[in-house]
């Protein structure tokens, strides 16, 4: 996938060389600084196998692995291919419980949240009619934060952190389409993936978003 990722951005540079006929409606100075905003959903995969409870003989899983996204950026167009970008973003509560019915009795839960500080930069192809296609390749400056608890008969292993944190640098790579009402503003759609969030006391997962946003060149 990343392959796929860094053969996009090479295009979107070289076709750039060879296509200037569909650029003949794009604004004549794509330079500059913008500003974004954009509001969306991200998701997790949460294994069927999570929370497991000792003692149990009868359990089931009940989670919530998506919740809502927003997210700030601030970027740079160097030419109509090419820009780079950072933001933050911030996600809502994802949440898991195991609930076990036989054996021991009582339930093991898990809620999480996480942000982000990003760098990226930004390979772009575009198309007639102020459309355009993106890539982004970069890194992540992730925090997640975990709250477990428990009910009933369950109880944590001696010595578990409650609420553990993990700070770490991940790979972060996207792919989009946009279009750009005049030169001022226009709108973006995004979905980004950030790998390996996390560790094994908070849960490690990869993150996707799916984000729609507004931007505003200044």
């Amino acid at each position: 996938m990343h392959t796929k990722f860094v053969t996009l951005l090479v295009s979107a540079g070289l076709m750039s060389g060879f296509s200037a006929g569909l650029y003949a409606q794009q604004p004549a100075d794509a330079t500059g600084w913008y500003g974004g905003v954009g509001l969306g959903v991200t998701k997790i995969k949460i294994d069927d196998g999570a929370l497991p409870i000792s003692g149990s003989t009868a359990s089931s899983l009940s989670k919530d692995d998506s919740a809502g996204i927003f997210g700030l950026s601030l970027g740079y167009d160097f030419s109509r291919n090419w820009a780079l970008e950072g933001g933050y973003t911030s996600n809502g509560k994802l949440s898991a419980r195991r609930t076990s019915t036989a054996g021991t009795v009582g339930t093991f839960g898990a809620e999480g949240d996480g942000s982000a500080w990003f760098l990226a930069g930004v390979g772009k192809l575009p198309l007639q009619n102020q459309f355009y296609l993106l890539g982004r390749l970069g890194l992540a400056a992730t925090t997640t934060k975990t709250k477990l608890d428990t009910t009933g008969a369950v109880t944590l292993p001696a010595g578990t952190n409650a609420n553990p944190k993990k700070s770490e640098t991940n790979l972060l790579w996207g792919l989009g389409a946009g279009y750009d009402f005049s030169r001022s503003w226009g709108l973006r759609f995004d979905y980004t993936n950030i790998s390996n969030v996390g560790d094994a006391n908070t849960g490690e997962r990869d993150v996707h978003a799916w984000t729609v946003g507004a931007k505003f060149r200044f």
